[in-house]
């Protein structure tokens, strides 16, 4: 009687070491597919970041309407070598250019808003969009 009490007590306290051994694998690969995950995001973030400095500069020199149709909303813009980057792929658009003073053009401050778009090439759910607003004088 002894050995069959001792035998159900030993499959019972096997069984709960196989369920909390079974959680502690699904907690540790759930939690190294979220932190891939966030890695993923934080670098196509990057790349979205540096894509935006990529045109502040441009803006500032003021060659960036060489690059799109800064008349036209919703214009793409040309980003030449810089449209793929590693695995990404990387689209820009001038949503729409204001010009605070449009009588004198040249000497007028422009306010620019435009939306840059990094997708993932390897996983197109990880996708980052940067919208900015940036205003020169």
């Amino acid at each position: 009687m002894r050995k069959g009490i001792t035998l159900i007590i030993t499959l019972i306290l096997s069984l709960v070491a196989l369920i909390v051994i079974a959680s502690l694998f699904y907690l540790i690969s759930s939690n190294t597919y979220i932190s891939g995950s966030y890695k993923n995001y934080t670098n196509s973030e990057e790349v979205a970041k540096g894509i935006s400095n990529y045109l502040f500069r441009l803006m500032d020199t003021g060659d960036f309407c060489k690059y799109t149709s800064c008349n036209l909303p919703n214009s793409p813009i040309n980003l030449g070598n810089f449209s793929q980057i590693d695995n990404f792929s990387i689209n820009a658009t001038l949503l729409s250019r204001v010009l605070e003073n449009p009588a004198s053009p040249s000497l007028s401050p422009q306010i620019y808003a435009v939306e840059v778009k990094v997708v993932n090439k390897k996983n197109p759910s990880d996708k980052t969009i940067v919208d900015f607003v940036y205003r020169i004088h």
